[in-house]
């Protein structure tokens, strides 16, 4: 069986409701051209809220967080001038605190391999449990008609990671919602967004690890300045919860989290997601098809008919217009 890799995507999500609330979630690394903060606005409004998926690291850390770097110098050196510029134009709007919705590897205890007959195979840490074709996720698959077959070739996008995923993404949406619903789960820290270059005297000491020559790095220090920021960060405790709240949003019954994802919508007015699709992973595509199951096992009404159908645009667009979801036939 042939298999090709599903083309990577960049793009940017609307989603409209008839709420006050707006907001623009960083799912992915700000690759698009310079972004200048005197300029450029992917605000809606003066009120709005900024979701970044990337755990907060200092210099002595390590590499930043795989959103806010690239491996080609250029393009990387653009990333992190344009997160910290969309940083210090949010700073300007309000002060709401910069919302992290993502926990350090580390802290992470489920992980997911693709198998190659495109079954899933779960690994949790906290239990030291392994599960193959887990039940609740193999019939998450049945419920939206994705077959081995089409699992395999979505597998190809994770193949840097050996096939494996955390699922970062759908935790990530999760705390999005969580924010408003729970705001208990978040600590606020004042932390000061730096750019550092690739001989900055800090990463001298930095055990296994080395800066790329040329290369430019977004970290997090606690030193005051014009750039500093408040930044609400997920409690480390707080992530069984979400891993909850996950199988509950994946399940094919109706429940409180899928509740609160349909309420958290309904309050938006405008909804904004940087996205980059089947790059190294697969975890955007399973986000929408998240919130899909989440109007799937109850009574809607029109409000969440109208939502419903924007994220069921996106599951289409992969599904019908990228023919490579489908092995390709042998000769």
């Amino acid at each position: 069986m042939a298999l090709s890799p599903l083309t990577p995507s960049y793009q940017l999500d609307r989603f409209t409701s008839n709420g006050g609330r707006c907001g623009f979630e960083l799912a992915g690394a700000m690759v698009m051209s310079p972004f200048d903060a005197r300029h450029d606005d992917p605000f809606t409004t003066k009120d709005d809220f900024l979701f970044v998926q990337a755990e907060i690291k200092g210099p002595k850390q390590g590499n930043p967080a795989s959103n806010l770097r690239f491996s080609d110098k250029e393009v990387n050196n653009l990333v992190v001038k344009n997160t910290y510029n969309l940083f210090m134009k949010y700073k300007e709007l309000n002060e709401h605190p910069i919302i992290i919705t993502s926990y350090p590897r580390n802290d992470r205890t489920q992980s997911f391999k693709v198998e190659d007959d495109g079954t899933f195979t779960l690994t949790n840490k906290a239990n030291q449990t392994v599960t193959k074709q887990h039940h609740t996720m193999e019939s998450f698959l049945r419920s939206f008609g994705i077959s081995p077959s089409m699992m395999l070739n979505m597998r190809e996008s994770s193949k840097s990671a050996n096939y494996n995923t955390y699922f970062a993404d759908i935790l990530s949406f999760i705390l999005k919602v969580d924010y408003f619903a729970h705001p208990e789960m978040f600590d606020q820290v004042t932390l000061t967004p730096e750019i550092l270059h690739s001989d900055d005297q800090r990463f001298s000491d930095v055990k296994d690890w080395k800066s790329k020559d040329g290369f430019d790095y977004l970290y997090y220090t606690d030193t005051p300045g014009p750039a500093s920021q408040n930044f609400m960060i997920p409690k480390k405790d707080s992530i069984q919860k979400v891993y909850y709240q996950m199988w509950e949003i994946l399940s094919n019954q109706e429940n409180g989290i899928k509740s609160l994802v349909r309420n958290y919508f309904k309050h938006v007015m405008v909804d904004l997601r940087w996205s980059d699709y089947w790059k190294n992973d697969i975890d955007d595509f399973f986000t929408i098809l998240a919130i899909i199951n989440c109007y799937k096992h109850t009574t809607l009404t029109q409000q969440e008919i109208n939502i419903l159908k924007q994220f069921e645009a996106i599951q289409k667009q992969f599904l019908e217009n990228d023919h490579s979801m489908e092995p390709e036939p042998e000769y």
